[in-house]
């Protein structure tokens, strides 16, 4: 298992219960030869706090990763998550959570096709935390999240893309690997900043004014099939 802390990578060994004379645990300096092994985060760990350990480890990041991010220089998002955060008061955030994307479709050859993926969302407060949506990210500026606390959801919900029921319930820990792969490829979803700006714009002048970035994905994820 790996712990991260707001300052440290924590290894201790799987399945066996702290204070027991076979466990071990150590401080290590990377998490990237612990890609496989299941994650905890420490209670009140923020969006800033894991990426410093990504920048910690940019370099080989972006060679493991370089297909999840399309190929986008991770330095760009560095240098966004160093600036100034925007205060909103009627933020709809209320804190980051990695969890799980699963459905059930059709491929062209009409088999069952199941998709499984780590993802990162927000989830939201006030009239937002009475639904079960999650709030997309992947307008949001780095700088404007940073300061959300991030939490893991192991609770896996396999939903059908016909019927829209929902077909299996269960869980799957999450890994070192499906936090890095959640997080990169949402934040990568539009390409660098400049583009992810951009198509922020071009969504604006479809839909109108909008108050925050959370509802404008609201209003934009809600036009997908």
């Amino acid at each position: 298992m790996i712990k991260l802390t707001k300052n440290n990578i924590i290894w201790s060994s799987n399945y066996i219960e702290k204070g027991h004379e076979d466990h071990e645990e150590e401080t290590v300096c990377s998490f990237i030869p612990y890609l496989s092994n299941i994650l905890e985060l420490e209670e009140g760990l923020t969006f800033q706090d894991i990426f410093n350990f990504i920048e910690e480890d940019k370099d080989i990041i972006e060679r493991i990763f370089t297909s999840n991010m399309g190929h986008c220089p991770l330095q760009y998002f560095i240098d966004e998550i160093k600036k100034d955060g925007i205060k909103d008061d009627d933020e709809e955030i209320e804190y980051l959570e990695i969890g799980w994307f699963a459905v059930v479709g059709e491929d062209i050859e009409n088999r069952k096709e199941i998709t499984l993926e780590p993802e990162i969302h927000g989830i939201g407060k006030g009239s937002k935390a009475s639904t079960d949506l999650a709030i997309d990210v992947s307008l949001t500026p780095l700088n404007d999240l940073k300061k959300f606390v991030v939490k893991l959801n192991n609770k896996v919900e396999l939903w059908n893309q016909t019927s829209l029921k929902k077909d299996l319930e269960g869980y799957r820990q999450i890994t070192v690997h499906d936090l890095l792969c959640g997080i990169l490829e949402e934040l990568t979803f539009y390409g660098p900043p400049k583009d992810r700006d951009k198509a922020f714009e071009e969504m604006c002048k479809e839909d109108g004014p909008t108050t925050s970035w959370e509802e404008l994905n609201d209003s934009y994820w809600s036009h997908q099939p």
